[in-house]
């Protein structure tokens, strides 16, 4: 992404909506850092039968929530709210666009953005209908991440003579209707002098920031595990290639637990936050470990499925970036240092996983109080927005 500083003098608001929760942050953006003031994450309340509608009215009702704990704060100086989603709220893909001439010719920015808006509209036109459906989508991003001219990388095309160039797009879209509902509950709860309100997504958010932050580690996979959805995203030499969805998240754990051991959701949340903490009796760390190695089969077999199909074109990286919104990071860590079938995938190397947390990112970020930075995923999507939006300004 071609950039260039921006300067700006305005707080703002930003909503991030998971596959489990909704979480808020109100960040000051005025100093070298970013300043978060205040946070809050409210869970979705859902029942034993889980479909997309009622997981859908879960999410509307924890954003009322947030957005009226937002309001009891009476934090002023808003200016813009932002929206970023994760999945499964959102479809994405990189696509990779070519352009020739048989004489030379000069990067423009126009010329780009031609080229661009051209793939764009083939991509809506042929593409998304076949990963989507008929829902009706909007874009949300649309991102120039990486550009070659005549077959070599640059930091930025414009104003160069090329036979040729190849540029790699970051697209995102979210479902039209929910994307307005979204906005109206916004709209209807918090007042802006204007109307501001702009969306992008987690995986576009931590892509920047691990560029960012491992600039000698640009090949590796990311692993995000939220609430009901894990994603898995493959970076290579810099490029965000390829991202996959897999059903099953922390919730997966909470449900095997109330059925094999009979327990209530609160009973197995609260078992397993002291299993985490190493607080249980042997019996009762027993009974867990055997819930945990159901749960942990089902995701690493999901997971190498996974990893057959990002490796049938390209060679993985063997470095492994997760991030786990919620407890388990060392069990998710230790899930997939000790997977087998991906080793032969990255050229007989182990995986080396990086656990993200709040070591990584407390020098990108103030915080107005220290427990703030145990949510990490909502740390990197403030931070990214404060970079996209106010550190740089976006030229493509």
């Amino acid at each position: 992404m071609f950039s260039k500083p921006k300067k700006k003098q305005e707080k703002f608001l930003l909503i991030s909506i998971g596959s489990g929760s909704v979480a808020f942050s109100v960040c000051n953006p005025t100093t070298p850092k970013p300043t978060i003031e205040w946070i809050t994450r409210v869970p979705f309340v859902l029942g034993e039968e889980l479909n997309f509608n009622l997981f859908t009215q879960a999410l509307f009702v924890s954003l009322n929530d947030g957005l009226e704990r937002f309001i009891k704060e009476r934090i002023s100086g808003i200016k813009k709210v932002y929206v970023v989603y994760s999945s499964p709220w959102f479809f994405s893909q990189t696509q990779k666009i070519y352009f020739e001439k048989k004489v030379p010719f000069k990067v423009t920015e126009k010329l780009v953005h031609e080229c661009v808006q051209k793939e764009l509209e083939r991509f809506e036109k042929e593409v998304l209908p076949t990963k989507v459906g008929n829902i009706p989508m909007e874009i949300i991003e649309n991102y120039t991440i990486d550009a070659s001219i005549n077959g070599y990388r640059v930091p930025t095309p414009y104003h160069k003579e090329a036979k040729n160039i190849e540029l790699a797009v970051f697209l995102s879209f979210a479902p039209k209707d929910l994307n307005n509902n979204i906005e109206k509950i916004i709209d209807k709860q918090v007042s802006l002098a204007e109307r501001n309100i702009r969306s992008s997504t987690n995986t576009f958010s931590s892509y920047l920031f691990l560029r960012d932050l491992f600039k000698d580690d640009q090949s590796y996979l990311f692993v995000s595990i939220d609430t009901e959805i894990s994603e898995i995203a493959l970076c290579k030499n810099g490029v965000l290639i390829e991202t996959v969805s897999l059903p099953l998240g922390n919730a997966e754990i909470v449900r095997t637990m109330n059925a094999q051991l009979k327990k209530s959701n609160i009973e197995s949340i609260s078992l397993l936050s002291s299993y985490f903490s190493n607080a249980l009796t042997e019996e009762s760390k027993k009974q867990v470990d055997d819930v945990l190695k159901v749960v942990g089969d089902a995701w690493l077999s999901q997971f190498q499925k996974v990893l057959a199909l990002m490796s049938d074109h390209l060679t993985l990286p063997n470095k492994v970036f997760l991030e786990v919104n919620g407890d388990g990071k060392t069990w998710y860590k230790d899930l997939i240092m000790g997977e087998a079938f991906g080793q032969y995938l990255v050229t007989d190397q182990k995986f080396q996983v990086i656990s993200l947390n709040g070591d990584f990112i407390k020098e990108y970020v103030l915080l107005k109080d220290a427990e703030y930075l145990h949510d990490v995923r909502l740390i990197i999507e403030t931070v990214h927005i404060f970079r996209l939006y106010y550190l740089y300004a976006k030229t493509v």
